[in-house]
Order: structure tokens, then sequence, then C-alpha cells
């Protein structure tokens, strides 16, 4: 939780708030309506160079974000890629990460 406060950046899934009670901890993120990175590839039959570009342009400033700030990912995979219905990336799942600083 700690280190989602801290990341702020467009291609981040936002983390909003956290609950709890007294057997479990609700972490409170962004809906991100539609797919992970490999279903949205494979939605297409031809990849367009430029919109590849543009994926890997938005994956790269969140890593770049994240390394900036004092974190690594430590779990980059299609699958916490997220690709919204607006064709914005994000990154998500940050549970394995860890910082190089104190947070």
């Amino acid at each position: 939780m700690a280190i989602l406060q801290k990341l702020d950046h467009p291609n981040i899934v936002k983390y909003l708030e956290t609950y709890n009670d007294y057997k479990y901890i609700y972490l409170v993120m962004e809906y991100i309506k539609g797919s992970n990175l490999i279903r949205y590839l494979s939605s297409y039959n031809q990849h367009n160079e430029q919109r590849t570009c543009s994926i890997m342009r938005d994956i790269v400033s969140a890593i770049a974000h994240c390394h900036a700030q004092g974190v690594i990912h430590r779990d980059i995979k299609p699958e916490n890629i997220m690709v919204d219905s607006s064709n914005k990336v994000k990154l998500l799942d940050f549970g394995l990460s860890k910082t190089t600083k104190g947070v």
C-alpha cells in the first residue's frame, strides 16, 4: 500500500483507499474496463507498428517513473499490463514490488 500511494502516473493503476475488518484488508483500486495485454493483442489479426510503439512507450514511462521513485516492480508480464476501453495502458499488480529507498 505504501508503495502504491507514492506512485502517481497516468500509466500506473491508482490506489484509492483501504478498508479493513476483523479478518481482511480491502484495497480499493481504480477500475480498468478492458483486458490484459495478451488478450488485447490477440484480438487483432494485424499489428500496427505505431500502436505497438505507443504501448511500449507507455510501459517504459511507467517503469521509469517507478524507478525514479525507488520502486522495483519485479513482476512485469503481459498479465500485469491492462489496456482499457480507451486504449490507455496501465501497469498493475505491485504485490512483489520492493523499494530501493525508504518509503
